[in-house]
């Protein structure tokens, strides 16, 4: 990430779940300074983001790529559910199956950190 390019931030209105593009307009340490694209870079309209909210292609309310949204709108939508599911399954291989893809997850996320 570099000053100039484009994140996306989460937002919630009456319309429901939106994703916002802001432009990365500066930088401490530890934190993107962000704003909406075009918008003025002062310190009224600048809203610090933790860079390591960013690592891996962005967390909680902010994604690094426009194509990533509809990724995590999926995955808030239906984690919960297939947790759920998968609570009340008691089928042995189809949970070995479910452990093997979860422990290949984490070892990849070992991986990138």
């Amino acid at each position: 990430m570099k000053v100039g390019d484009r994140i996306w931030r989460l937002s919630f209105n009456h319309r429901g779940r939106d994703w916002e593009e802001r432009e990365i307009v500066g930088e401490t340490r530890i934190s993107w300074l962000v704003t909406t694209v075009g918008g003025k870079a002062d310190d009224w309209n600048v809203e610090k983001v933790a860079k390591k909210a960013l690592a891996d292609g962005g967390s909680g309310l902010w994604v690094c790529s426009r194509e990533e949204a509809p990724r995590r709108d999926w995955t808030s939508d239906n984690a919960y559910r297939i947790g759920e599911r998968v609570g009340r399954c008691e089928d042995y291989d189809t949970l070995k199956a479910i452990e093997a893809l979860i422990a290949t997850y984490d070892a990849n996320r070992q991986l990138k950190r």
